[in-house]
């Protein structure tokens, strides 16, 4: 069944990814990290165990693995990778989310997050110029 609710989360969600995307690097939300041949390469090896740790349910630890990865190395790809990962997530239902003790809202805090943490960055780069 349908619930007008979560569709409206998840038009929200996709919208603020976009937003954030656009705000912070001036380009859309990436098609795809991981190339259609399926290449891993590094600086999409990240994107690869976000989505291997998602597909066994391990939601929480993939969001854990993000944040540690973007602490350590604040680059466009994360960020791309970051907003990826969280679009992946809204695709999910909210039954399917709260199996894996994760939320819609996770989703938007989680964007929220990302969103300070590269504004900063941002912020940083340009007073380094």
């Amino acid at each position: 069944m349908y619930n007008n609710d979560e569709g409206f989360i998840s038009r929200q969600i996709k919208s603020l990814a976009k937003a954030i995307s656009s705000l912070i690097f001036d380009k859309e939300l990436p098609a795809n990290i991981i190339s259609e041949a399926g290449a891993i390469t590094e600086d999409n090896f990240l994107a690869y165990r976000l989505n291997k740790l998602v597909n066994s349910g391990d939601i929480n630890k993939a969001e854990n693995l993000l944040f540690t990865e973007i602490e350590h190395y604040r680059s466009e790809a994360n960020f791309k990778i970051a907003l990826e990962f969280y679009e992946k997530l809204n695709e999910l239902d909210e039954n399917t989310l709260n199996k894996y003790n994760f939320s819609k809202q996770e989703i938007v805090d989680g964007l929220n997050e990302i969103k300070r943490i590269y504004e900063v960055f941002d912020e940083s780069k340009k007073n380094s110029i």
